[in-house]
């Protein structure tokens, strides 16, 4: 993935913060945690990203929780196997690391870590019971709201990641 910002508040300023894979430590951020911006790829196409703090935990391909809590800081953790968390989600584009900052996709096609299931072209995505990854097991209160498998074939048990289109998706609620 070889993405580009097309705005001009996100140019290079020395400390990698032009590309979507580059991370940033927090004695050197120098984009505020939650920006949002847009960036193109010659073969993805658009996409959204958000700057967030990473963690040890996180590859790239991941599938994060990202919250903000009143006092405007931005947590984020591995999806977990829980039903009706009603979270948003993100894409890791990087491997994370304890105190550093990256961009997470919440738009546009990325390939994403699943479960060792195969999943067919064009279905909708469950949490799956290993953390950060996806499934199209159908599983109660664990839908990923937003997000479909975007493969042109199916994608067999042993393949680690699936190629999926969303536009900031979140996992789904509690069911009333």
């Amino acid at each position: 993935m070889a993405y580009a910002f097309q705005e001009a508040r996100i140019l290079p300023k020395g400390y990698g913060v032009a590309s979507v894979v580059s991370t940033n430590s927090v004695s050197r951020l120098e984009v505020r945690p939650g920006t949002t911006v847009r960036a193109f790829d010659p073969t993805l196409g658009g996409a959204k990203f958000i700057f967030l703090p990473t963690i040890a935990s996180v590859t790239v391909g991941s599938l994060v929780r990202y919250i903000q809590s009143g006092s405007g800081v931005y947590t984020t953790s591995m999806v977990p196997n829980t039903a009706g968390l009603s979270q948003p989600v993100a894409v890791a584009m990087v491997a994370g690391a304890a105190n550093n900052y990256a961009w997470f996709q919440i738009e546009g096609t990325a390939p994403v870590k699943k479960a060792a299931v195969k999943i067919n072209a064009n279905v909708a995505l469950f949490i799956s019971a290993t953390t950060g990854r996806v499934t199209a097991v159908v599983a109660s209160g664990k839908s990923v709201v937003g997000m479909r498998s975007s493969n042109s074939a199916s994608v067999v048990s042993a393949t680690s990641v699936v190629y999926c289109t969303f536009i900031e998706p979140h996992m789904q609620g509690a069911v009333i």
